[in-house]
């Protein structure tokens, strides 16, 4: 028997296994990367020289050479010189859709004393006297003092027309006495969540313009009058943004516009303008809403699930935030003495609801920043264990910031949870030390060891509650999870520990694999391995060689999703071009 020489085997064992995966000789177009330094996030062959997709599917990783010999006349060749191949990015958690609305929203510039802010609201007021209602964001409470800023406050810059103004991390709202008046809230408007999400008030009981977590805002947006054309006109700017990031998978965390959002994503989706997948939550931070929040969410799937827009996940938020004080701690506030943050839910509440979700198929994603917070959320995970071992929902705890001596090892006990969070929040501040007191400084995102702990981690931007734009770049991200030092400042103080400084590779998979994990998908997206959803990204530089002071330089040249080209930055237009073979 005649021998076949070792590189036509290869090329035959290749080819057959195409066959039989039907992906093969399928008549869609095909696109070639070449002379490529792939990163594939696939353990079992991390490294390659080239990748071929046909439709919008994988069907070759390996080496550039054989490659070139399944390609023909019509296939479209990218030569990348060298250049980084990574799986598309995919984004843990943030609020597109509120992204989408604040587009074309002015940004304020905090630096400076609170007079020259209070100017530079007065500008960006000015600059928008034609809007019925002025619509602004970034202020952070503390400029204020300990009773936050007030309507009075901003009656000096404007008076006669409605000024809402979102805070850094999209928690609380500042308005002014007009947007009071439109709104209705007044001294008898209830607190959507007493203690929880609320509106500052006088002794009197009287609002002061201070109004405190997403669910206040409701009274002023049913007076926007906002419809899913309206969202979309604002995604048309932003949407590419995320695609030049190389985003090509996200998690809505969440919109104060739940259903609003989901119609103008199923809209993109039939105009074939939606340029990366979303999987979309119903979110629930009041215990009145409980009974029938499963029963609401099958509803949304039912309604609007779809090839690009997946509706699966229950979203909860379990506690407040640290600027408010209102992460629930195992200790007092250092500087708010008998305040220890709160619940948003009781525990047995939660734990019961955890089980409801997990018996329904959904996918659970919970929101907790402080220790208490956090212990209480492994409880209920732990309890679900307990009752059904593991399960095929994915279950996931985001922000995760104050850790307790156990938390690690809980996480690693439970086995199925994923730990979220953004690591650009992983840098010294002013706020947090005077906030928790050192102990539990000292005790934030230990997610380094978590990952060596076997505990998935993934990471995302939770935009826009991360600094706008600059928390959205996922290089910003990488650079100050690999640094725990500002971008850019290599002679910074890093936050302690020191040992807690995510690896490169750990920030990859948190962004990759890890994230298409979270989201039930790793079967499809989040490493480049054939069979697999054609999202893939390049790289102006390799990460693996960047300095760490310089990770935030790096930008996105290519982004596919789902085989289609949705941002080009290639410099040289002749690396892509028809094969002349």
């Amino acid at each position: 028997m005649k021998r076949i020489k070792p590189a036509l085997f290869h090329v035959f064992i290749f080819v057959f296994a195409l066959v039989i995966s039907g992906y093969a000789f399928a008549g869609q177009p095909r696109t070639a990367f070449i002379n490529a330094a792939v990163y594939t996030m696939n353990p079992k062959a991390p490294h390659a020289q080239a990748v071929v997709i046909e439709g919008n599917r994988i069907i070759y990783v390996g080496d550039t050479k054989t490659a070139k010999k399944i390609v023909d006349q019509n296939t479209r060749v990218f030569d990348l010189k060298g250049k980084m191949l990574l799986p598309g990015f995919i984004e843990s958690h943030m609020h597109p859709s509120i992204g989408g609305l604040l587009a074309g929203v002015g940004q304020l510039d905090q630096s400076g004393t609170k007079e020259q802010y209070l100017a530079g609201v007065k500008k960006a007021v000015d600059e928008r006297k034609c809007e019925p209602m002025i619509t602004l964001m970034g202020f952070t409470p503390e400029m204020f003092g300990p009773d936050g800023p007030t309507a009075k406050d901003l009656d000096v810059v404007e008076s006669e027309k409605p000024v809402m103004i979102i805070d850094n991390d999209g928690h609380s709202m500042w308005v002014n006495t007009a947007a009071l008046k439109m709104a209705g809230v007044t001294k008898d408007t209830p607190d959507p969540l007493p203690g929880g999400h609320y509106y500052k008030r006088d002794r009197d009981g009287n609002p002061t313009g201070w109004c405190i977590e997403p669910m206040t805002y409701a009274p002023f947006i049913a007076k926007m009058d906002i419809s899913p054309e309206d969202i979309n006109k604002g995604n048309d700017q932003f949407f590419p943004v995320l695609s030049s990031f190389g985003i090509t998978t996200v998690f809505d965390a969440a919109s104060p516009m739940e259903e609003l959002s989901f119609k103008a994503y199923a809209d993109l989706e039939r105009k074939d303008k939606l340029p990366f997948r979303v999987f979309g939550c119903h979110s629930i931070a009041n215990p009145a809403l409980l009974p029938t929040a499963v029963d609401d969410l099958s509803r949304l799937k039912k309604e609007y699930d779809s090839r690009l827009f997946k509706v699966n996940v229950m979203k909860v938020v379990y506690d407040g935030t640290l600027d408010a004080k209102s992460c629930a701690m195992f200790d007092d506030f250092a500087n708010d003495k008998g305040n220890k943050g709160f619940e948003l839910i009781p525990p047995q509440m939660l734990n019961d609801f955890v089980r409801k979700c997990d018996d329904a198929g959904f996918n659970i994603h919970i929101h907790a920043i402080g220790n208490r917070a956090i212990s209480d959320v492994l409880g209920a995970y732990e309890n679900l264990k307990k009752a059904k071992g593991l399960t095929p929902t994915r279950k996931t705890i985001c922000h995760v910031q104050f850790f307790m001596p156990d938390t690690v090892e809980r996480l690693k006990a439970l086995g199925d949870v994923t730990a979220q969070t953004t690591p650009l929040w992983m840098i010294r501040d002013d706020v947090t030390e005077p906030a928790v007191g050192k102990t539990a400084y000292e005790m934030q995102a230990l997610f380094n060891s978590l990952d060596k702990a076997g505990v998935r981690v993934t990471f995302g931007s939770d935009f826009p509650a991360s600094t706008g734009i600059k928390g959205l770049n996922p290089f910003n991200e990488i650079e100050v999870g690999h640094t725990r030092r500002d971008l850019g400042k290599k002679d910074s103080n890093f936050l302690p520990p020191a040992d807690e400084r995510l690896p490169i590779d750990t920030l990859l998979r948190g962004y990759t694999i890890n994230g298409a994990y979270q989201l039930g998908m790793e079967k499809d997206i989040g490493s480049i391995e054939v069979g697999k959803l054609a999202d893939l990204i390049v790289l102006e530089k390799n990460l693996f060689k960047q300095k760490n002071s310089d990770i935030h330089n790096n930008q996105v040249l290519l982004t596919v999703m789902d085989g289609n080209i949705v941002y080009d930055a290639m410099k040289d237009k002749k690396a892509h071009k028809k094969s002349n073979k």
